[in-house]
């Protein structure tokens, strides 16, 4: 640690790299004019917050610039663009939303604040506030003030400096000026404290905003599914007393499908009435719903449309594929005629047998730009496969696709060896050809096995393919690749939209229960 901390290793890697560096020391003696801009810049800059949060900005920004880059768009195009996600993500962010709960709740608080200043020897009777009050003494910079503390909580005095982390961060943050209040985060952006600084310089703090409204609907669901089932048990209990030994073997089962189904099931349907973020939620009904619905154009590579439409067609190309080259194969191994039959049969299972997760990490290494396999082979330079869509969609094929083709050729494999042997000498003796035998024979005898693999098969290309395109092309570019499955992940777990990804994947079950009701008229 200290080799790389200090001044010695930092001046090193600013004279030798040319990397800047944090470390002032270092900075002695430097010449160079481009990392002394640097060192200029470090003096007044102000830190990018690491919260969460800042993906909205993060993500944008990015895209904008593989746009740039990689697909040649106009500096000006892009970014405006990637303004417009940062605004319509800040929109639906945890910041606004909190902000505004604080802010409507914000005139009972300092009437509580303003109370309990006058009767010092009780108790806030809210106890969802914190409160807390301060002396103000002004510096050279009175937006970052030195707060230093009178604080009480129930107004047992504590004293001493320095002041909480939080409240220093309130300084950094809060322009506090006598009669209107301010508003801060807290370093890990989970919560807002509200100030309002009185005209002698006191100030009036209200931290942690409104209570989080906790989501209880499981509960009730969970409680209301234990009383239907106590009351069926009452009802059909002399039906069901001689099977009494049968339903105990099978409980644990059915506590475990309970539990582990049925539960989290119930709790995701419920959240997905809810705007729930990591600091709040709230009841919307179906809000979310409609804002996936309406909320952007057909068009717009993140919206329910188009990433619907992208999973559409990847499922049915990916079946296609599946079933195509499967089969193939599978006629193929069937021919008694072909040598080392057993060991192709054993070299064509591998890729079922390996984790996808490892395969996608290969076939991603496979397309990078720079030390790529496929670019290699093909003399194809330094292309990018992941800043075009359509190439990145064929990464992301090409790879389910080699996961995918063994479970069909199985499927198929198996079923070829089940037709009599005498329906193909019979077709022989009536002068069928190979075509003719294969449409009169092999493939309607195929059809009762085939079927419910092309059923199982899009069902698992439709919502179970998240590995590859996430592990793969990690929906680039800008999310053109993303499939239903993987947008829902992106909405919980890194826009922290959890009601909406709840919603979102509610509507993938739909889809995928009317698909399979559809399929098994």
């Amino acid at each position: 640690m200290l080799a790389l901390t200090s001044d010695e290793a930092a001046r090193m890697r600013l004279t030798k790299a040319g990397t800047p560096v944090c470390n002032r020391a270092a900075w002695d003696g430097a010449k160079d004019q481009r990392l002394l801009g640097f060192k200029a810049q470090a003096e007044i800059a102000l830190p990018m917050p690491s919260a969460p949060a800042m993906r909205h900005v993060w993500t944008p920004t990015d895209a904008a610039l593989v746009k740039i880059i990689g697909q040649g768009m106009e500096p000006e195009a892009a970014l405006a663009e990637a303004q417009r996600r940062v605004s319509e993500a800040l929109g639906v962010s945890d910041r606004g939303e909190t902000l505004e709960v604080v802010v409507q709740d914000a005139e009972k608080a300092f009437e509580q604040l303003k109370w309990q200043a006058e009767h010092p020897a009780e108790l806030v009777k809210d106890s969802r506030w914190e409160a807390a009050v301060l002396r103000f003494e002004p510096t050279v910079r009175p937006l970052l003030g030195k707060w230093c503390p009178e604080r009480h909580r129930g107004f047992a005095d504590q004293a001493g400096c320095p002041v909480p982390k939080e409240i220093a961060d309130l300084a950094d943050a809060a322009e506090t000026r006598p009669g209107m209040p301010a508003v801060a985060w807290n370093k890990a952006k989970t919560e807002v404290t509200l100030a309002l600084q009185t005209a002698d310089g006191r100030v009036a703090i209200v931290r942690g905003g409104a209570p989080v409204q906790q989501n209880r609907t499981w509960q009730y669901v969970l409680g209301l599914f234990c009383l239907v089932l106590t009351g069926l048990a009452l009802v059909y209990r002399e039906r069901i007393r001689p099977y009494l030994g049968a339903y105990a073997y099978v409980a644990p089962a059915i506590c475990g499908v309970v539990m582990l189904v049925f539960v989290p099931f119930g709790y995701g349907l419920s959240l997905a009435f809810y705007d729930v973020t990591p600091t709040r939620e709230k009841f919307v009904g179906m809000t979310n719903f409609v804002d996936i619905i309406l909320a952007r154009g057909a068009g717009d590579a993140h919206s329910f449309y188009y990433t619907f439409g992208m999973t559409v067609l990847w499922t049915v190309v990916n079946v296609f594929l599946h079933i195509s080259i499967g089969l193939a194969l599978a006629l193929l191994l069937q021919d008694t005629k072909l040598r080392f039959r057993n060991v192709y049969r054993v070299a064509l299972i591998i890729p079922w047998a390996i984790p996808n997760y490892i395969t996608a990490l290969i076939w991603k290494a496979m397309f990078n730009a720079e030390y790529g396999l496929i670019n290699e082979v093909f003399n194809l330079g330094t292309f990018s496969w992941f800043d075009h869509p359509v190439s990145a969609f064929f990464a992301n094929l090409v790879t389910n696709v080699w996961l995918g083709f063994p479970f069909m050729m199985v499927t198929a494999l198996g079923a070829l060896q089940s037709i009599p042997r005498e329906l193909y000498e019979a077709a022989d003796v009536d002068g069928a050809g190979r075509w003719k035998k294969f449409t009169s024979v092999t493939l309607p005898l195929l059809k009762p096995a085939m079927i419910p693999a092309v059923i199982l098969g899009a069902i698992w290309t439709f919502n179970l393919s998240f590995n590859v395109i996430y592990l793969v092309s990690g929906g680039a570019p800008d999310g053109a690749t993303d499939i239903l499955v993987t947008q829902a992940f992106r909405y919980a777990f890194e826009q922290y939209r959890y009601g909406y990804a709840a919603a979102y994947a509610t509507i993938i079950f739909l889809i995928l229960l009317t698909y399979t009701v559809l399929t098994n008229r």
